[in-house]
């Protein structure tokens, strides 16, 4: 019996801590493409902007992808929170290549930024403030991503071990008296 409680606190604390990896929101679907044509302003696709509700932290990605030289703002429920990196003007207008997330996100020439938001109801809206030089048109990728929570994790995993040791002191104290 006493090997059944430690045994079943031990897979107790293990579901617990495997439960804690990080889980990608969706927003629409996860990355999304944005785009719009007709030099700077808001974007065309969607039009709408983007909706979402969460219940914990989240990390926004957002992108340039294709051509250098293009930077957005993101606005949430209506007000202005960031503008995405600055671009290098010598490479304005050149292709990448970068036809995915991951790829556009991890080219050092393409204009990028990250915002995080606390649990809630959010309307994210996406404005072109720069386009890249030849053109009028453009595109880019937002990504929403929940937070690990590591410090919840190892609070989780400190606790369950001072459980076990509390456990284990009472044993002992009790064949000891």
């Amino acid at each position: 019996m006493k090997h059944l409680k430690t045994l079943l606190t031990a897979g107790f604390l293990l579901f617990s801590v495997t439960q804690s990896w990080a889980i990608p929101l969706t927003v629409g679907s996860s990355p999304q493409l944005f785009q719009f044509t007709g030099g700077t302003g808001w974007i065309d696709i969607p039009s709408d902007g983007y909706q979402f509700t969460t219940t914990s932290s989240v990390k926004i990605d957002l992108t340039d992808r294709l051509l250098i030289g293009d930077r957005y703002q993101l606005y949430v429920n209506n007000t202005y929170m960031m503008t995405t990196s600055p671009i290098i003007y010598a490479l304005d207008g050149l292709q990448t290549g970068a036809t995915t997330f991951n790829e556009a996100w991890n080219n050092p020439f393409l204009s990028k930024g990250s915002l995080y938001l606390g649990p809630g109801t959010y309307d994210l809206d996406i404005k072109a403030v720069r386009v890249a030089s030849g053109v009028t048109y453009g595109s880019g990728y937002i990504r929403a991503t929940n937070n690990v929570p590591e410090p919840a994790t190892i609070l989780m995993l400190g606790a369950g071990i001072l459980g076990l040791g509390l456990f284990q002191y009472r044993k002992w104290s009790r064949t000891n008296s």
